[in-house]
């Protein structure tokens, strides 16, 4: 078991730092060929996407890895269900494309929206052949297939954003990574649909996947009502920032709480029924996240300015105010991911949703309250929501688990100590100096030399932890 977590998180990590460095070399390449409002056109179809994406699956990828044993049936109904709906659901887009323009008030939604949104039928064809590999603990030949595709299409919309096609780049890139990708999947697993659907099968696997589907509609609708919101009362400039702004901020945390969930969701499975082993793994992975994590964002948070300015222009500066708020909301992820992949190893789908609800209904008040003051309080707003995000669903945690907030604290502190201590000291020296690149390249030098001190001083279990895993 510990062979099969190590090369899981490993080659899982390999395919997400490949992948997120990809990505983020690209994005900051497009970023400064194109505007906030070419991104904020984008932005506002992402909760369509989203919701379609969650009926789509509907759980159902999850039930297949949580079921040990999988026959062809259960492949195959996944695969015919996933496709139907799909279909019908890019048609009903398809044809509400007008209604969604007049809603943001924009014409270039209309074509924009029909061909983006068909990437949700490429990636329905594919959802099996990548479960496939999951359950199969494939991570290394995944890694090698989504770096090899992201690095093409990133380079096609690099070419297409610079012949002047704006937000019709990130379209294609989407596109073409589904397409690629999808394809992919199928000539590594070898897998073949036969089309045949067991009613049966079906049934005992939605029972599992039904509250995870609910879950993911509430969350997907959550997730992306910030977006709805601002662009339809503000404009598409100011959702470009936001969706920049938070996309930057959850870059780190969402990356590598996924690909360390992803990559032990089969593994921990398979000790589901030991309660007291399963609860030591959690909250090791939990320290574990916040150690990588934590030191990152805080030091995006102390020296944002700098940062936007370097990478990304002038013309961004605008989004620094909500990134440096969005760098410590978007922690909450780490503990909410954590929290709900472990709802799912034990089968507690009903509490995953239920909290989850809860959860989100919190946030839509919150984001009423704030809304009609600007997109500022707005974000404040979700910093005081993911404090309380991360304490509802930890009640949850404990009925089902045992493990209450005094234990995931426990795990925070000298992550968050050591974190807050270098930002200080990397403040501070920032102050002395004057020159732009100087005073970047002298910061991240004086924070990362800080962090590594504390951490080795004090003998931090996550860097005990790293070093005894790559040995």
């Amino acid at each position: 078991m510990k062979s099969d977590a190590k090369r899981s998180v490993l080659w899982s990590g390999i395919q997400n730092v490949a992948n997120q460095g990809i990505h983020f070399i690209i994005t900051v390449i497009i970023a400064r060929l194109l505007t906030p409002e070419d991104y904020g056109l984008i932005a506002m179809l992402a909760i369509f996407f989203a919701l379609a994406q969650a009926f789509i699956d509907s759980g159902l990828s999850g039930a297949l890895i949580q079921k040990k044993n999988c026959s062809e049936k259960d492949y195959n109904s996944v695969f015919v269900f996933a496709v139907v709906v799909s279909m019908l659901l890019y048609v009903i887009l398809f044809v509400c494309a007008p209604l969604i323009a007049k809603m943001y008030n924009n014409d270039l939604l209309i074509p924009l929206s029909r061909v983006y949104l068909f990437s949700l039928v490429i990636n329905a064809i594919g959802i099996v052949p990548m479960t496939i590999m999951h359950k199969d603990l494939q991570f290394k030949q995944f890694a090698y297939i989504t770096t090899v595709i992201n690095l093409f299409s990133g380079f096609v919309a690099i070419i297409a954003a610079s012949c002047g096609f704006a937000y019709w780049a990130l379209v294609f890139q989407i596109l073409i990574t589904s397409t690629l990708t999808t394809i992919a999947y199928f000539i590594r697993t070898k897998w073949k649909p036969t089309f045949q659907f067991s009613f049966e099968s079906f049934k005992g696997m939605i029972s599992y996947g039904f509250p995870v589907m609910l879950t993911s509609i509430v969350h997907a609708i959550y997730n992306n009502i910030y977006s709805l919101v601002i662009g339809a009362k503000y404009n598409s400039k100011e959702l470009g920032l936001y969706n920049r702004a938070y996309s930057f901020s959850s870059l780190v945390p969402s990356t590598f709480s996924n690909f360390t969930m992803r990559a032990m969701f089969p593994v921990l499975t398979k000790i589901q029924d030991d309660m007291e082993e399963l609860k030591k793994k959690v909250l090791e992975m939990l320290h574990l996240s916040l150690y990588v994590v934590v030191p990152i964002n805080v030091y995006l948070m102390f020296n944002c300015h700098d940062v936007i300015e370097i990478v990304l222009g002038e013309k961004w500066l605008d989004l620094v105010p909500y990134l440096s708020v969005l760098c410590v909301s978007c922690l909450s992820y780490i503990y909410t991911n954590i929290h709900m992949t472990t709802f799912k190893i034990i089968g507690k789908t009903k509490n995953l949703f239920v909290s989850e609800t809860a959860r989100k209904i919190l946030g839509l008040a919150t984001i009423a309250l704030t809304v009609r003051y600007g997109v500022m309080a707005m974000v404040y707003g979700l910093l005081v929501y993911s404090i309380v995000d991360v304490i509802i669903s930890s009640v949850f945690l404990n009925r089902c688990i045992g493990i209450g907030i005094k234990s995931q604290l426990k795990e925070s502190i000298t992550p968050v100590f050591f974190s807050v201590v270098s930002g200080v000291g990397c403040w501070l020296i920032s102050t002395l100096i004057s020159s732009l690149y100087i005073r970047f390249l002298i910061c991240i030098l004086i924070f990362a030399g800080l962090y590594a001190a504390l951490s080795a001083m004090f003998k931090e279990q996550g860097m005990v932890f790293l070093k005894n895993y790559f040995k």
